[in-house]
């Protein structure tokens, strides 16, 4: 080397810009808040849960509220979620929870649980 300073030239790379969309995520809200039945972002209804606890033959339980949309409603029998329209029914009055599961008769001990938006 001639004695002469060295000029190294070091290439930077471009700043990593990140895009954030406006839209606004959903809400998602928490088990308390649908416990204690807050109302979602968009104003939808309110969410219950109800637990029965039948006997022997009993097959239809009255339901606090209205439910809102009979087909969107959770029921969990002794900790099985089971299906709308095979197991159980919304009656046409949306305050009647019916069990036509033919394949299992609800029997004393049994733990029916329900989850539903209403009005």
């Amino acid at each position: 080397m001639d004695g002469s300073p060295q000029v190294v030239i070091i290439n930077r790379p471009q700043p990593i810009t990140t895009i954030i969309s406006q839209t606004p995520a959903p809400q998602i809200m928490t088990a308390q808040q649908i416990l204690r039945g807050q109302r979602g972002a968009n104003g939808e209804g309110v969410f219950a849960r109800e637990i029965f606890n039948p006997s022997n033959g009993e097959n239809t339980f009255a339901l606090q509220n209205t439910v809102l949309n009979p087909h969107l409603a959770t029921v969990y029998l002794n900790g099985q979620k089971v299906t709308y329209g095979l197991s159980f029914s919304i009656a046409s009055s949306g305050t009647l929870l019916e069990w036509i599961g033919s394949s299992y008769s609800l029997e004393t001990g049994d733990t029916l649980e329900i989850f539903y938006q209403f009005v």
